[in-house]
């Protein structure tokens, strides 16, 4: 039990939980934990899903001002994410799976 208790939350292997959920990091470009943003990218990938990185330029464990603004933006509104949640059901059927990692 203390085994399966250290992966509850390694969030790379509940990846596909976010495949209806906009999914926005930001990190500064010389930040160490980038890399948590980079693996988290390269799993959902994985999973045929998109993340939206944005990096802020020469900057390290703190928000760029610029990059504030394009996280703001790219994160959706209550409206315009309906609207794009309506959008992507008249055009795909949604995918119906999910992963808990739980085990027997």
């Amino acid at each position: 039990m203390a085994q399966e208790a250290l992966g509850w939350y390694d969030a790379t292997d509940y990846a596909l939980n976010l495949m209806q959920c906009p999914t926005v990091a930001y990190s500064g470009e010389i930040d160490k934990q980038k890399q948590a943003a980079d693996i988290m990218d390269r799993f959902l990938k994985a999973e045929g899903l998109d993340l939206t990185h944005i990096i802020g330029p020469q900057t390290a464990h703190k928000i760029h001002r610029t990059a504030l603004s394009r996280s703001s933006a790219a994160w959706p509104t209550s409206s315009r994410w309906v609207a794009t949640a309506r959008r992507l059901r008249c055009t795909s059927p949604p995918r119906r799976s999910a992963t808990t990692g739980l085990t027997g």
